[in-house]
């Protein structure tokens, strides 16, 4: 009876402890092992596509090709000039945080939709280590920039249908507005966002 009782006891704490910590376990896991996998093939130097120009752009705070990514500039640029090394490694570097935190942002949206830690936490690692994402996890590019607020877009409108007032409105309006400034693919979403604002919560914007 005292065995029994102590594997009782000692199950119920395991599950005690499960309950607290395993909520920031997983997406810690999922954060650090990303950034870490990013870290040991990020690139050194510049690559193909346009890593040079937003390197140099970056570097001197000048003017990329159209629309010119003002928002990737202004991180970047402060990105180039860390003391962590050469400006393009420091550059890429910041490519593999907005990746991972693209997957992070990602686990907590699909944790807050389907509840489950575990589908949230694989949905976070397949979208980080799917090959485009990851190779422009590597290098300087703006589009990991954009992955990453077009998960906070998605994590706003979720906050938003939960609780359609005002102030969650304000979120997806400025997250939007920071997608535009980065890259202006989002205005393809830009229709089903207005239906999907008008069906939670017409009154607050029409």
């Amino acid at each position: 009876m005292a065995t029994w009782a102590s594997r009782t006891s000692v199950k119920s704490l395991i599950v005690r402890v499960q309950d607290r910590h395993l909520p920031w376990v997983v997406p810690s896991v999922v954060f650090l092992l990303t950034l870490s996998i990013y870290g040991l093939t990020l690139s050194p130097t510049i690559t193909g596509f346009d890593s040079a120009e937003f390197v140099v752009g970056a570097y001197t705070l000048g003017i990329v090709h159209a629309p010119g990514y003002p928002l990737y500039m202004l991180l970047a640029h402060v990105a180039a000039h860390a003391p962590l090394g050469a400006p393009a490694f420091n550059v890429n570097a910041l490519s593999a945080l907005f990746a991972a935190l693209s997957a992070l942002v990602l686990y907590f949206a699909v944790k807050r939709l389907s509840g489950s830690l575990w589908v949230a936490g694989l949905t976070g690692l397949m979208f980080a280590f799917l090959r485009p994402v990851w190779a422009f996890a590597v290098v300087a590019e703006v589009y990991t920039l954009a992955a990453l607020l077009a998960a906070l877009l998605a994590w706003a409108c979720i906050l938003y249908e939960e609780d359609p007032s005002a102030a969650r409105l304000f979120w997806v309006a400025l997250v939007f507005s920071l997608n535009l400034t980065n890259h202006l693919a989002v205005v393809m979403v830009f229709p089903l966002l207005l239906v999907f604002l008008w069906m939670r919560g017409g009154k607050l914007i029409f």
